[in-house]
């Protein structure tokens, strides 16, 4: 029954230490959230992600064509549209890039900037 009581007495001892913590005036600067997605794109979309400080990427997106002919067209493959992604990263918040798709062969230009950043930490909020 000692060890029990002891046991109480020293975690609400150590509880109370946590507690005071949340009160502290020392807080530490927001940082910016890194790396929200893994890549700069979600299947077809763009996520808030671009290339790092003079990085080239090069990405290959396919799509598949109508699989209901089964071998004849292997299973979508013969009608398969292919877009070739090229893009660079200028600054940490400005990325350039020029792509091709073989559907009605169009070209396209890219240009993505980071204006505002998502921030972590004890005052969340936007930040430049």
């Amino acid at each position: 029954m000692k060890y029990f009581l002891l046991f109480i007495l020293l975690s609400v001892i150590n509880g109370q230490d946590d507690l005071l913590d949340f009160f502290d005036d020392d807080s530490e600067a927001p940082v910016p959230v890194e790396a929200a997605f893994k890549g700069t794109r979600v299947v077809n979309a763009q996520s808030l992600e671009i290339p790092r400080l003079q990085i080239f990427q090069f990405m290959i997106q396919h799509r598949f064509g109508a699989i209901e002919n089964g071998f004849y067209d292997l299973f979508g493959m013969d009608d398969a549209s292919i877009r070739f992604d090229l893009q660079y990263g200028f600054t940490d918040r400005l990325s350039l890039g020029i792509g091709r798709s073989t559907l009605n062969k169009t070209y396209d230009l890219l240009v993505k900037a980071k204006l505002l950043r998502q921030m972590s930490g004890p005052k969340d909020g936007c930040g430049m």
